[in-house]
């Protein structure tokens, strides 16, 4: 089998979860003996690398796109087209035909679009693709608008966002019958893409993670040293941590003075760099396993998003102690208490942490049961065997 991964961006270097999720895929169908070529779109917050690391199992093919949001364009875009600005970033005539000239010659036997934005790349080309073309969806991508126009304070963004996400939710529910088939990353994402209407072939696979040894695993949970990590570009990402820093951090420090948080992630704003706050420090990450090993309690007070959270992932993988919201555990059967803990309004942070504290068993008991958890719901062997039945009845169909 011979599969095309096609990709909104560099997967350079792997460090969000969206590329984590990519690379992790690839790497289990390459073990699987299938052969991956890749193709990725450089865009100015995920530039391709000068080089392409020495050693790099897969074929690549790259092209530059300037998909920067502009406030002139997403005016023109609100006043003059019914099109979402979110997708009509990613159209490109010329990208399409040159990914289309791929596909003739290598004759893969599967093109697979990494989300609805790698789908645009190759949507003006879509009927001449002959060989099945398989949507990944990692989102339900018009949920996170909706949910942060929801969210917003600001009437007027919150009257652009719904109009954002309504275009999005037209678009979203027209390309998913487009394609041969779709893989969803969980069980609600499905069943929401049913809901809109969806009738090609679907299934649920979701995010298979490489398990480190258990002697590479570090314990550190420690409830004074809180952490979080994430893509700082995401607008998700911004609003969690906004509100965890107005609201649900001044309540942890009166109840436990002597706690520290540092937060980490890539394209982080100039805005958080400048923070001047008790106990916060802002730090890099080159290495996101390595920061979530050094660190204590991870937080991921997610109000808005989709999909899975791959962070959240490895960090049970490692046995982290996670505090989420429900918004964050959207697609992962884990259990409060037992795997993890829900947190939705800042007492529910306190109380965790007094728990925590109060019975340091409990901290080594969630630790083990997150592991155990990890490796039967994530293993990249049996996901990866799973995806390759799936499409050999979209080749043979």
């Amino acid at each position: 089998m011979k599969i095309l991964q096609i990709s909104q961006k560099s997967l350079f270097p792997p460090m969000d979860g969206g590329k984590l999720a990519m690379k992790n895929l690839a790497d289990g169908l390459r073990n699987a003996q299938i052969e991956v070529h890749q193709f990725m779109l450089g865009t100015p917050g995920h530039p391709i690398p000068a080089d392409i690391p020495k050693g790099y199992p897969f074929s690549v093919l790259t092209e530059n796109l300037d998909t920067q949001v502009r406030a002139i364009g997403a005016l023109l875009n609100l006043v003059s087209s019914n099109a979402s600005y979110n997708l009509a970033r990613f159209r490109s005539e010329s990208i399409a035909q040159t990914l289309l000239k791929r596909i003739k010659a290598e004759r893969y036997d599967i093109v697979q679009a990494e989300s609805i934005f790698a789908l645009e790349l190759i949507y003006p080309v879509l009927d001449k693709i002959k060989c099945p073309v398989v949507l990944r969806a990692h989102n339900v991508e018009h949920l996170i608008w909706e949910r942060l126009a929801h969210n917003s304070s600001n009437p007027i963004k919150r009257l652009y966002l719904s109009a954002m996400s309504a275009r999005l939710k037209r678009e979203e529910t027209q390309r998913i019958n487009a394609v041969s088939g779709l893989i969803a990353i969980s069980s609600c994402d499905l069943d929401v893409f049913k809901k809109l209407g969806l009738h090609v072939p679907a299934e649920v696979i979701g995010i298979a993670q490489p398990f480190p040894r258990r002697g590479e695993i570090k314990s550190n949970d420690s409830i004074h040293h809180l952490f979080h990590i994430g893509a700082m570009d995401w607008q998700p990402n911004q609003e969690a941590i906004d509100w965890f820093l107005k609201d649900v951090w001044p309540t942890i420090l009166q109840a436990f003075p002597e706690t520290s948080f540092a937060f980490a992630g890539k394209s982080m704003p100039n805005r958080y760099k400048k923070l001047n706050m008790s106990s916060v420090e802002v730090k890099d990450a080159p290495d996101a396993m390595a920061f979530m090993q050094n660190h204590g309690i991870m937080v991921v007070p997610l109000l808005s998003g989709g999909g899975i959270r791959v962070k959240i992932i490895e960090a049970l993988s490692l046995g982290k102690i996670i505090l989420t919201t429900s918004c964050g555990l959207e697609g992962i059967p884990a259990e409060h208490g037992k795997h993890l803990f829900i947190c939705n309004q800042p007492a529910d942070f306190v109380a965790v942490l007094r728990q925590l504290n109060d019975n340091p068993a409990l901290s080594a008991e969630v630790s083990e049961n997150a592991i155990t958890f990890a490796r039967d719901h994530f293993d990249p062997e049996i996901l990866t065997n799973r995806l390759i039945s799936f499409y050999k009845t979209l080749i043979s169909a």
